[in-house]
């Protein structure tokens, strides 16, 4: 267990580097701002990718079917990430009271600008809050002509999700992916689930729009479900450490691997405190990506 909580501390540790060297080295290629204020970086602003489907303009005079746009962002994890050598944000959120959409983000902090990777589904009756199944959703979506109906074998595209703290850049096989565990899924209560899912970013979205989960394969489930959590990628052991809402377990992406290194948990804070912080981001209702210096 104390090697475990060692381990997300230093993790926390490496993140925040990470990101405060981004900010630096993003702010002294152009001019440096005036302590205490706020800067938006230019060209991440994520509303133009986002599905028409949930927009005003979509239902002039009604809700638009994967409202609200803004709800992307409610309680959904955002991982900073350096892909192909560009620093950015994976985003994937909506579920539980938010968006249907499901789509995943990628918002690139060099000005190339947002694009979305997969999604959105698109439920023939328009209808997207059930129960069973409980994890995907139970159609072809509309953008998808020419392939099987879902099964239980064969499942649907996963459902928009609260991703919380549990969305990361990882590795599989020295290969790009994003990893996600549990969630608040866009049913009526949340529920929680112990899928494992891995996005391949090897994947263009034609090839990740042509699978029934839309890119997101299925890992090997983890010991217990969970609405909320914190997950750490471990870059040297190769392993995702989860920390969930009644066990600690690690997962290795390589061999599809997950192992319980404990339940029930002693109790500490939901974020650890970042002593002596220089800088921090946020993101607005529509998306641009901000940063401020203290």
């Amino acid at each position: 267990m104390d090697e475990m909580i060692t381990l997300g501390n230093r993790l926390s540790q490496v993140a925040f580097v990470m990101l405060y060297s981004l900010l630096v080295s993003s702010a002294r290629a152009q001019t440096a701002p005036p302590l205490g204020t706020w800067v938006s970086i230019t060209n991440t602003v994520l509303f133009p990718v986002i599905p028409f489907d949930a927009k005003s303009e979509s239902a002039p005079n009604g809700q638009p079917e994967l409202w609200s746009p803004q709800s992307l962002f409610a309680f959904s994890g955002g991982d900073l990430y350096k892909w192909y050598g560009v620093w950015g944000f994976f985003v994937w959120g909506g579920g539980h009271a938010a968006t249907a959409d499901n789509s995943l983000y990628w918002n690139p902090l060099d000005g190339s600008g947002p694009k979305r990777l997969m999604g959105p589904y698109l439920a023939p009756d328009k209808f997207y809050n059930y129960h069973v199944p409980l994890e995907t959703y139970r159609d072809v979506s509309r953008n998808q002509n020419g392939l099987p109906k879902p099964t239980e074998a064969n499942p649907g595209s996963p459902k928009s999700r609260h991703t919380y703290s549990s969305l990361l850049g990882i590795e599989v096989k020295g290969k790009p992916h994003v990893f996600c565990y549990g969630g608040s899924l866009c049913v009526g209560s949340g529920s929680g689930t112990k899928a494992v899912r891995l996005f391949d970013l090897s994947q263009s979205y034609a090839q990740a729009m042509a699978r029934l989960d839309m890119g997101w394969r299925l890992g090997t489930a983890a010991p217990s479900g969970s609405v909320a959590s914190s997950s750490g990628w471990d870059p040297v052991q190769k392993r995702v450490v989860v920390r969930g809402a009644h066990s600690l377990g690690v997962y290795y992406p390589d061999t599809d691997r997950t192992t319980a290194a404990a339940t029930t948990p002693r109790p500490w804070p939901r974020t650890l405190p970042a002593e002596k912080c220089t800088c921090s981001a946020t993101a607005s209702r529509r998306g641009s990506i901000s940063t401020r210096w203290h």
